[in-house]
């Protein structure tokens, strides 16, 4: 009888031993913190991050396009809780995520799936951002992926298009005339369609600072001297110049004079007191034309 009551006590006490050493052993796996459970993800890198669990030795992450796969890729992060993974596809399908957690020597996992990107948008390569721009810019992006088409907005202010705006298809690259300046910001805003909604990437540029030109003589305004007038202004910083002379605003019937230097003479003009309109045309460079107009009136001959 003392016999079976001692083997009792031997196999409780091995119990108590086993379940204190289970306790001692036990440990929770990490779980996802970010991306959320079942959201998309921002793009072809994403960031994980997870919870530390406990008594969790070190972590592993599965990426893969089926549920437990690693053809996407598969990190060993040690104890560090959160990875960057790159060349995530983004072809708008599921992307599967199973992490792993080392306790006891014994690997326990979470499984999540998430939504691909479905797309890049673009990103201007030309010009940096930062760049002083020319008079005239070229402005160059990449193709992204599955996109549609593009759109490019330049302005005085974010995302504004008060200098430029153009659906360029799906060509990836245009020009932009006439840019300010000023040596103030512009800002550029490019959109690419992606299924049925757009994305974009903006960017800040510096506008140049070149000078136009500004009539000398006559005074404008002024009233002329004869039919025969020379006109002189100051070249500021433009590299070609074009005068019109015409009795309508805008028009070139006394004179069309293409030159590169800062003066000229026009003949034959009316001399019965009505008013001549001048434009003096100027370039930065030459193929970027801008214009001033001026308004003069017509001497009187008696």
């Amino acid at each position: 009888m003392s016999s079976r009551f001692t083997n009792i006590a031997a196999l409780n006490s091995s119990v108590v031993l086993l379940l204190s050493t289970l306790a001692f052993s036990a440990g929770t796996p990490a779980a996802m913190l970010s991306p959320i459970q079942g959201s998309t993800l921002p793009g072809s890198t994403a960031t994980f991050t997870w919870t530390t669990g406990s008594n969790v030795t070190h972590y592993v992450i599965y990426i893969g396009t089926t549920p437990g796969a690693r053809d996407v890729r598969s990190v060993d992060t040690g104890l560090s809780t959160t990875v960057t993974i790159e060349h995530i596809p983004t072809t708008g399908k599921s992307l599967y995520v199973t992490l792993y957690s080392w306790i006891d020597g014994v690997a326990q996992s979470n499984a999540y799936s998430y939504a691909q990107f479905i797309g890049t948008p673009a990103s201007i390569w030309f010009p940096s951002p930062g760049d002083t721009l020319t008079g005239s810019q070229g402005f160059s992006w990449t193709g992204g992926s599955n996109v549609t088409e593009y759109v490019l907005y330049v302005g005085t202010s974010p995302g504004a298009r008060d200098i430029f705006s153009k659906n360029t298809g799906t060509e990836t690259s245009t020009d932009v005339q006439f840019m300010p300046i000023n040596g103030e910001p512009v800002y550029a805003t490019l959109y690419s369609r992606i299924g049925s909604g757009l994305q974009s990437n903006s960017y800040v540029y510096n506008a140049s600072t070149n000078t136009p030109p500004a009539m000398t003589s006559p005074t404008p305004n002024s009233t002329l001297s004869g039919s025969t007038v020379t006109f002189t202004w100051s070249s500021g910083t433009a590299s070609g110049f074009v005068l019109y002379a015409g009795t309508t605003a805008g028009a070139h019937d006394v004179a069309n004079i293409h030159l590169n230097s800062t003066s000229t003479t026009v003949k034959n003009i009316p001399t019965n007191g009505g008013t001549l309109y001048v434009t003096l045309y100027y370039g930065f460079p030459v193929s970027n034309w801008r214009h001033i107009d001026y308004t003069y009136t017509e001497a009187t001959t008696p």
